[in-house]
């Protein structure tokens, strides 16, 4: 039995071991500096709000707070050794960060000096914390830099404002508090308006690490008004869960279920394939096209062809990305790696787009398909739009109704310990937050859903169809009229995939700032 129980022990004690290793966490934070014009309000509240959250994440979490170069970047070798072969390691930096000739310099606490050279002596430079993350390739590697802080070197025109933007290798994910050349804040509480958003959203359960970072990109614009837009880089191939716990998602509908019902229903090309489609997805994006898809099938008499039936269009390999994107987009191609496609998959593709469109397979042009597939994009990009409106000012809504029920909860709560009315209440009070926080979660859901699929069209509208969009424009707004909802929705997304296109905005959330409620 004695044995029984050394190895009971022994067993617990080594899987907590591989358990802790599986998820580390560095945190560094200065809030002290030996200038004392650099001295900053929350780095150390903000290194002990993450610490929180991630301990109860299951991350074996080490602080460095207020350190100088050496002791950091001891710190930084033993955490170099626990991250080798974790599964999420994590290195968050709060505190002055200057970018010099573009590399981006992080202030240990043992700066004294301001001068560039004590800069470069007294630094941990963002290189040298990719290159760990190199050397010990965990599955996927986080850098959190809460280090844009403004500072002296800027104002006296020593440094540009800001971190310079940098990519990381396969596996590593970079947040920035904002995006690059500006400013963060260090917030107005105990913590900078960046961190708290991590913490509030960190712990969510379900939700994918770079849909998480969304929300947080989210909520600083939405905090800060549009001031501060937090940036991401990634290069992250598959998903990973900071809180993995799995969430309900019953009786709420997807964005991604639509789509791919979209995709099926463009596959069969039948008036019954749309009309099932229109009877799941009533209110659907789509369902304009779906219904204009039925009216022509139905009065020309057309049906789905096969890709025996011929289209005269020989797909050349500098045209095949474009015309995958456009038919993908279009529907009759399912999402997916565009060398996947194969040459008769691409052949039915075309037929059943002439077939929906009332082109006979010998008039069907490149030219024709990247029109329509700009104009679909302006089309939906217009919806989504609506529907990030709608759900952000919802969202205020509810947030503000659930500040109000948890304040009157903490009350209630506080009065139940003598008051047996207000014990009765309790239970009444506790469950309307419940079922608050659950109508916010459904829109934060939602949110997510639109978030990807605008940046998508961003991204294939940008890409692919840029030369197009105007004459798609046209179309627009000879169908729905220049001064309607959609048509300025449309112009403005117009706006923004010219700042996709600019190298400086690209994967930028500032796009998000035009949809902000006015509140």
């Amino acid at each position: 039995m004695v044995l029984i129980r050394i190895f009971l022990i022994i067993f617990v004690l080594s899987a907590q071991g591989s358990f802790a290793a599986d998820r580390v966490a560095l945190l560094i934070g200065n809030d002290t500096y030996g200038a004392s014009s650099l001295a900053l309000d929350n780095p150390v509240n903000d290194v002990i709000a993450l610490d929180k959250a991630l301990t109860n994440l299951g991350f074996n979490v080490t602080r460095a707070v207020n350190l100088d170069l050496a002791r950091t970047q001891s710190a930084l070798d033993r955490f170099q050794q626990d991250m080798a072969g974790a599964d999420i390691a994590l290195v968050f930096f709060a505190g002055h960060g200057v970018q010099i000739n573009g590399e981006n310099h992080l202030l240990t606490a043992g700066f004294k000096k301001l001068t560039l050279e004590e800069v470069r002596r007294e630094s941990i430079t963002l290189s040298n914390l990719r290159d760990r993350f190199n050397t010990a390739k965990p599955n996927l590697g986080v850098i959190i830099l809460d280090a844009c802080r403004n500072n002296p070197f800027s104002e006296a025109g020593m440094t540009e404002k800001g971190l310079a933007r940098s990519q990381g290798g396969a596996g590593l994910l970079i947040a920035y508090a904002t995006d690059p050349g500006n400013v963060a804040y260090d917030g107005v509480g105990s913590n900078s308006t960046f961190t708290k958003a991590i913490a509030d959203n960190i712990s969510t359960p379900g939700v994918e690490a770079r849909l998480m970072f969304g929300r947080v990109r989210q909520q600083v614009l939405r905090d800060s008004k549009g001031a501060q837009i937090p940036w991401v880089e990634e290069a992250v191939v598959g998903e990973y869960y900071f809180n993995p716990k799995p969430v309900s998602r019953i009786n709420q509908t997807r964005l991604q279920d639509e789509i791919a019902a979209w995709e099926e229903a463009g596959r069969v090309a039948t008036i019954a394939s749309y009309q099932g489609f229109l009877v799941q997805f009533p209110d659907s994006m789509f369902a304009r096209i779906a219904q204009e898809r039925i009216t022509r099938i139905r009065d020309k008499g057309q049906i789905a062809g096969n890709s025996q039936s011929g289209v005269r269009y020989q797909v050349t390999g500098e045209d095949r990305p474009r015309i995958v994107a456009a038919l993908t987009l279009l529907g009759f191609l399912a999402e997916g790696d565009t060398r996947g496609v194969s040459d008769a998959a691409l052949s039915d593709a075309l037929v059943r787009y002439a077939s929906q469109t009332g082109t006979e397979n010998s008039k069907v042009t490149p030219e024709k398909v990247y029109r329509d597939a700009a104009r679909l994009a302006l089309v939906l990009a217009a919806q989504t739009a609506q529907r990030i409106r709608t759900d952000l000012t919802a969202l205020a809504g509810i947030e503000k109704t659930l500040k109000i029920a948890e304040t009157a909860g903490e009350q209630l709560k506080s009065m139940a310990q003598t008051d047996k009315e207000a014990a009765a209440l309790l239970p009444d009070a506790m469950a309307d937050i419940a079922e608050i926080k659950s109508a916010r979660e459904s829109v934060l859901a939602r949110l997510d859903d639109s978030r990807s699929f605008y940046v998508d069209l961003l991204e294939k509208a940008g890409t692919y169809f840029t030369p197009y969009l105007d004459y798609a424009k046209l179309g627009l707004a000879t169908s729905s009229g220049s001064g309607s909802n959609l048509g300025k929705d449309a112009e403005v997304f117009l706006d923004h995939v010219a700042q996709f296109n600019s190298f400086d905005k690209k994967g930028s959330y500032s796009w998000l700032s035009d949809f902000l409620p006015d509140v």
